[in-house]
């Protein structure tokens, strides 16, 4: 895949956009476009990867695509990129139907997973291929790489050899290199996979800076929950070829637009029942108060760390018991897995300096706010 891509660059060196500006001497910056998928769908034989997806992105916005492995959203990448073709619907970047188009003509900028950076070649020759197949002047070359180096904070490296690099600084080069040549999106498909935790928080923070300071449009693959919750102004969650919700990463978790939306992006205690008015009956029988009336199937949806304990209950919250089975510490917060009659739960709850963790076989009431619960009504 990424061998193609390389390739299909130095093919297409002819009449690339960026070929045709002159040096101006202005201070160079990008600006996004655009991105809009029209029942778009890429078929295997009988088997869809994508299903008929339909999705604006808009022009600068940090859009990232979340789901489980198989579920559609690096298909959607390598569509957009050009590297796989559409079965049905189109593809438009701004204006421009790009369906058909080749990759070297398409004017995205990508960032693997591997970052696909030439070993053998220092850190300004990696930033300066592609506008080298472009054809761009010499001294344009120079004035571009120099901006996309000082812009990743990598100036300095200039010319050592990618093999010389950390993990983090191949990084930045990868990044320096998909933005120097001004694309019109730029995609990205999990960069940060490779990278220790601590690293990869500090290399969200230096992403979304950039977006945000070129106005840059990015459509950015990830699994990672917490990623897409950092970087994202609205994230795609896909499963089995289809969009299951594109919103902001709160309504995702406040909102959840079904099960699998709920249970995925974050975790989720989810009961299943039918709802009668101001009342939730759940399948063991248990009648839970709702904030609104609401009538059918459906499923309720109650976050860790919505679920309050003791004296801390209110008048209108449910009143439940449940036995402690496990108790997690995680730094400021800890995790409390019950045994109840609506089966298992998961609760959160924000620690301090005198608390201590309920042991294992400690019977505790608990309950939550109605208004925090989100009822998912099915059709």
């Amino acid at each position: 895949m990424t061998t193609a891509f390389i390739e299909q660059s130095a093919s297409g060196a002819a009449a690339p956009r960026a070929a045709a500006r002159p040096a101006s001497g202005r201070p160079i910056g990008t600006s996004g476009v655009g991105v809009r998928f029209e029942s778009l769908a890429k078929r295997y034989n009988d088997l869809y990867a994508v299903d008929g997806v339909n999705l604006d992105v808009a022009p600068g916005e940090f859009l990232s695509i979340l789901g489980p492995s198989g579920s559609g959203k690096t298909t959607v990448l390598m569509l957009i990129a050009g590297f796989v073709s559409p079965s049905s619907g189109r593809l438009l970047l701004g204006d421009q139907d790009i369906s058909r188009i080749p990759p070297h003509k398409r004017d995205i900028g990508v960032v693997f997973q591997n970052y696909a950076l030439f070993p053998h070649l220092d850190v300004r020759r990696n930033v300066a291929f592609p506008l080298e197949v472009r054809k761009v002047a010499k001294d344009e070359i120079a004035r571009r790489v120099a901006w996309a180096l000082e812009r990743v904070h990598m100036s300095q490296y200039a010319d050592r050899r990618v093999s010389q690099l950390s993990g983090g600084q191949q990084q930045r080069v990868a990044l320096a290199r998909a933005i120097v040549f001004e694309p019109r999106a730029l995609l990205m498909d999990e960069p940060l996979a490779a990278l220790d935790r601590n690293l990869r928080v500090d290399m969200q923070h230096e992403i979304r800076s950039l977006q945000r300071s070129l106005g840059q449009t990015v459509i950015y693959v990830t699994h990672d929950q917490e990623e897409a919750l950092n970087l994202s102004d609205r994230v795609a969650v896909m499963d089995h070829g289809k969009l299951q919700q594109v919103d902001t990463p709160k309504n995702l978790y406040l909102r959840p637009a079904n099960p699998f939306v709920a249970g995925f992006f974050g975790e989720a205690n989810l009961f299943r029942g039918n709802a009668e008015a101001a009342a939730f009956v759940t399948e063991s029988g248990a009648r839970l108060p709702l904030a609104r009336s609401a009538r059918g199937k459906a499923v309720l949806c109650v976050r860790p760390e919505m679920i309050v304990f003791g004296d801390k209950q209110k008048e209108g919250f449910p009143s439940l018991e449940g036995t402690v089975v496990e108790t997690r510490f995680q730094g400021s917060i800890l995790r409390i897995s019950l045994r109840t009659q609506l089966g298992p739960i998961m609760a959160v709850r924000h620690i301090n300096t005198t608390d201590d963790a309920p042991p294992e076989g400690t019977r505790l009431t608990f309950g939550w706010d109605p208004e925090l619960g989100h009822l998912m009504v099915q059709e």
